[in-house]
């Protein structure tokens, strides 16, 4: 029996367990700090107000006892030997004969803003995006209730980065806004979002085509765009810009970058991306150890032509594919075979039952079509690991 040690219970790393199911001479220990899988993909839901903490987790023990050859273990990784193929966890020293890296990204505040990470707020973690929920609800509620000791200025939310995550919580928290204000007839200047993009536009990198109808949807919710804008340094309540100007801020959301665990950057063997990711080959194994996989937003994906595929968590699904079938094929004994994560397509939820869709480059629609096709994937994607948590919950019974 062999053992297979999978480090993170994200999207790649549960994916990497469902693959496995049923693989009889493997021994199987998924291990993450946290006992529940995080949807991060639904988080601007949440913030929002629209969405509660069930419907953006799952059990990951419940993930695991569904896979019968598979052992849940929740602590913190500190540290890997590779040479003698073993793990340092906060439990304990644990063996291995196969390794998946799968412990996804963090926010990443650059040094060379002052003040952004003792000012600002990530939402890569549930702890964070609760918490801006709570805030959120509680503005909604001072408008709402006239509360002027709550709410007797203006209350400013800024969003640094406009990449995907910080236009999709921008739009569902002004669509959200717009609602309560049009149903309670309420001065509707009194909260204020801003999303500042360092780019020409939003999205930077992504099809033309999201960036146009995501602007354009942003603009008509009401969010304030700041465009080609930098933060300079944070204070408490200050948001300092490129430009000079200053915004009165009462919570900044940071979303313009992620980086690695810390103990993936210990890693001296590993080649690190710029963004700490550690590259691996095409059939997703380290370079310098064939026994261990790096996969989701950890590892440095390419596609076919050797450009870097955005994480999402289709690509960490697809690199979790590449990886388990290779492992089986270690496990036979069979060469690795190489294959590639492909963008096939990028859906941003624009709120309020709105989205913009680019399929595989060439399909491209929006509005209640892209929103209906979303929240189609989401939901099938849950039900399947709901479901699983049921069946483990009748047995358990």
């Amino acid at each position: 029996m062999k053992k297979l040690l999978v480090i993170g219970g994200g999207y790649a790393g549960v994916r990497a367990i469902q693959k496995l199911k049923g693989v009889t001479n493997l021994d199987i220990t998924l291990i993450d700090i946290q006992p529940y899988h995080y949807l991060q993909t639904e988080v601007y839901s949440l913030i929002a107000t629209t969405a509660w903490i069930t419907d953006v987790t799952v059990d990951l023990q419940s993930i695991c006892e569904y896979n019968a050859n598979a052992n849940f273990i929740r602590s913190k990784v500190m540290e890997i030997d590779f040479n003698n193929n073993t793990i340092l966890c906060e439990k304990g020293e644990l063996s291995y004969d196969y390794l998946i890296i799968a412990s996804g990204s963090k926010t990443n505040f650059p040094n060379s803003i002052s003040g952004l990470k003792k000012n600002s707020i990530g939402i890569k973690s549930l702890d964070n995006a609760f918490f801006l929920k709570q805030e959120f609800a509680k503005q909604l509620y001072a408008l709402m209730s006239r509360n002027l000791a709550l709410n007797d200025r203006y209350f400013n939310i800024v969003i640094g980065g406009a990449g995907l995550s910080g236009v999709e919580i921008a739009a569902e928290m002004a669509a959200k806004t717009n609602r309560y204000i049009n149903a309670n007839h309420i001065d509707k200047y009194k909260l204020r979002i801003y999303l500042i993009s360092a780019g020409e536009s939003v999205l930077k990198g992504m099809n033309p085509y999201l960036q146009e109808k995501s602007l354009d949807r942003l603009q008509k919710l009401g969010v304030h765009v700041l465009l080609k804008t930098r933060i300079d340094s944070v204070d408490e309540h200050l948001v300092h810009l490129n430009n000079g100007e200053s915004l009165e801020c009462h919570y900044l959301i940071f979303t313009g970058g992620v980086t690695t665990s810390d103990f993936i950057k210990k890693l001296e063997c590993c080649e690190l991306s710029k963004n700490g990711q550690v590259v691996v080959t095409d059939t997703m194994q380290l370079p310098v150890h064939d026994n261990t996989y790096a996969i989701g937003d950890v590892a440095f994906l390419k596609d076919k032509e050797g450009n870097a595929i955005p994480s999402t968590a289709h690509a960490a699904e697809q690199s979790a594919e590449i990886a388990t079938a290779n492992i089986k094929l270690a496990l036979e004994g069979k060469e690795q075979k190489k294959q590639y994560v492909r963008s096939e397509g990028v859906l941003v939820a624009l709120g309020s039952k709105n989205a913009a869709v680019v399929l595989f480059d060439k399909y491209k629609f929006s509005g209640y079509l892209g929103y209906l096709l979303k929240h189609l994937i989401t939901w099938n994607y849950k039900r399947s690991l709901d479901n699983n948590a049921k069946t483990v919950h009748k047995l358990r019974v």
